[in-house]
């Protein structure tokens, strides 16, 4: 049999792009109590574009494992709701 011919060329990544981290550091925004006030306020108000930022700032300064299993949701999930994955 004949051997099969390899590609000597390396491919390019698959991943498009890397996210930059930036912690975020407010104590503000590890408060559970202040940011559910602030989430139930952006609900009231219909203003779904500031109940996702508040969301997403808050879970970047939390511990995201002991946040995924409080919440019974897998970290993967987690991730992928922040927009980190």
């Amino acid at each position: 049999m004949d051997k099969i011919k390899t590609s000597k060329k390396q491919k390019k990544s698959e991943m498009k792009f890397l996210k930059a981290h930036a912690p975020f550091t407010s104590k503000e925004l590890k408060n559970s109590k202040l940011v559910a006030e602030t989430l139930l306020d952006c609900i009231r108000n219909g203003d779904t574009a500031s109940f996702r930022e508040v969301l997403t700032a808050h879970l970047m300064t939390v511990n995201k494992t002991e946040t995924a299993k409080k919440a019974g949701i897998a970290r993967r999930t987690l991730y992928t709701l922040i927009g980190l994955v």
